[in-house]
């Protein structure tokens, strides 16, 4: 089981909602300088976070730990009810892996919990010699194999339908026996007999990842290429985000990246109509340089030949670019100016969101600047902080990681707290809605001149710039300051955020 192992600086990251305080509401009416002046008094004490990264109600799962724990359910269910480790896989493959289930449907009735997991409840014994019914060719009963049921079939036809099957998808996980009037099921220790090792691979394959994706408390990790799945209970108090082995942050409850303290529909329908604005310049190309076709509505680009078109199959309607009328039935067109014009006076306004570019051009520059940090932050892990270490001590240098980790985390902060600003209720008012303006730019500009000094500062030493070697330690203790400052202001924002629409 994979452990993800997470550094001091996360109070942010894994905080809880934060009661009110009336020291916390003093600094919230400061600005960030102010703010920074207050932090010179104080002490950075990181306690709480650590006692905070060791309660996670989430566990990240390797292919390994996923396969451990399904040989484990196996066994339990095959102690319990007394089946063979084939027959208790079928079992827990129809009640999605919930051991208890399967325990309390096979109680409940037996027969009944057989036939809808495909076991069969009679064997037919087989002839000594006996005719495949796929082939249609008779076999020596060595060379033929049958499910639970009995059914006959030689060994390379039942090569052939499992791996056909297993080609097809995840559907090979409930194959049943060739047998037309035959309902068992074909388990793992006839897939593991007689397929081959292609085949055999990729029901393993399916196998393994049903445990996943027919789990409700496990699901894979949606960053591209990851492997990995996180196992999630809920502990009531509505957070849903977790960090993969791989890094990727996101909420288990939306699948969305980690998106707090934004909630999960807010997300959604900003994520939706982002998308509708990207796709919107596609979709006016198409509206002002196609036509539908006549028949299917389905649009077509005209770049080149004659007027005569074909619309592809399965439609395969044929008509004229200039009038839309059926070409079998074309001799001239009347109104040729007006119909070749007819593409350019068409609207799209209705299928254009409306937007604000103010709240998306801000959101967009702030994912920018994340994912720069975000790729900044991983050569620091695989290269940078080696680098480092050739000129400090690396113990020393590990406040540098610090920093990018908090960078990225207040980036992902600022940038959707612009989609909450742009849904934020009108009851809300003016006032508060103008006092969230405040502390938001307060907290980018703030963020700005924390992210600024990590360039310039870690840039300049990993550079040799003249005389920076001897200035390392005022960069540290300065880079530190401002990673405390930068933290503590913004879990305060944080907190104003969460507090917002109810205050």
């Amino acid at each position: 089981m994979s452990e993800v192992t997470t550094r001091p600086l996360k109070r942010l990251r894994e905080a809880q909602p934060i009661e009110d305080d009336d020291e916390d509401d003093a600094l919230m009416m400061m600005d960030f300088e102010d703010y920074e002046h207050y932090a010179l008094d104080d002490t950075i004490n990181d306690e709480d976070s650590s006692e905070r990264d060791q309660d996670k109600n989430y566990t990240v799962l390797t292919e390994s730990d996923i396969r451990a724990r399904q040989s484990h359910d196996i066994d339990t269910l095959s102690a319990v009810l007394s089946l063979s480790p084939a027959a208790s896989a079928l079992l827990l493959l129809h009640h999605n892996w919930c051991v208890t289930n399967a325990c309390e449907s096979w109680y409940a009735d037996e027969p009944a919990a057989r036939a809808r997991a495909g076991l069969s409840s009679s064997f037919e014994s087989p002839p000594p010699s006996s005719l495949c019914r796929i082939c249609l060719e008779n076999h020596a009963r060595v060379y033929m194999s049958a499910a639970a049921c009995g059914h006959l079939f030689c060994n390379p036809c039942w090569t052939d339908y499992i791996g056909a099957s297993a080609r097809d998808g995840p559907g090979c996980l409930s194959l049943r026996c060739p047998d037309p009037s035959c309902g068992t099921a074909v388990g793992l220790d006839m897939v593991g007999r007689l397929a081959s090792a292609g085949d055999k691979n990729l029901y393993h394959d399916y196998f393994t990842r049903s445990y996943v994706e027919n789990n409700r408390r496990v699901k894979w990790c949606p960053a591209p290429g990851c492997r990995y799945a996180v196992e999630f209970v809920p502990a009531g108090d509505g957070l849903f985000e977790v960090t993969c082995a791989c890094s990727h942050r996101f909420c288990w409850n939306c699948g969305e990246e980690a998106h707090r303290p934004v909630d999960c529909e807010t997300v959604v329908e900003w994520v939706t109509k982002r998308k509708h604005m990207d796709e919107s310049q596609s979709l006016d190309w198409i509206v002002f340089n196609s036509k539908p076709c006549p028949k299917c509505r389905r649009p077509i680009e005209k770049n080149n030949g004659c007027m005569h078109m074909t619309c592809r199959p399965p439609c395969a309607h044929e008509f004229c670019w200039v009038c839309l009328g059926a070409w079998s039935e074309h001799k001239t067109c009347a109104g040729l100016a007006a119909a070749a014009d007819a593409p350019k006076t068409r609207k799209v306004g209705s299928l254009v969101p409306e937007w604000n570019a103010h709240y998306v051009g801000r959101l967009v520059a702030n994912e920018t600047s994340m994912t720069k940090a975000a790729s900044d932050l991983r050569w620091l892990e695989t290269e940078g902080l080696a680098r480092l270490g050739e000129k400090q001590n690396v113990v020393d240098c590990l406040f540098v990681l610090d920093a990018w980790e908090l960078i990225v985390e207040c980036r992902r902060v600022i940038k959707w707290s612009y989609a909450y600003m742009y849904y934020l209720p009108r009851e809300v008012g003016e006032g508060r809605k103008a006092f969230l303006e405040f502390l938001q730019g307060e907290a980018e500009t703030g963020l700005e001149k924390f992210h600024k000094t990590a360039e310039k500062g870690l840039h300049a030493f990993l550079d040799d710039v003249e005389g920076w070697s001897e200035g390392f330690f005022d960069f540290r203790a300065e880079l530190l300051h401002l990673t405390w400052v930068t933290e503590k202001y913004f879990e305060n924002f944080f907190k104003a955020l969460e507090n917002g629409k109810s205050d």
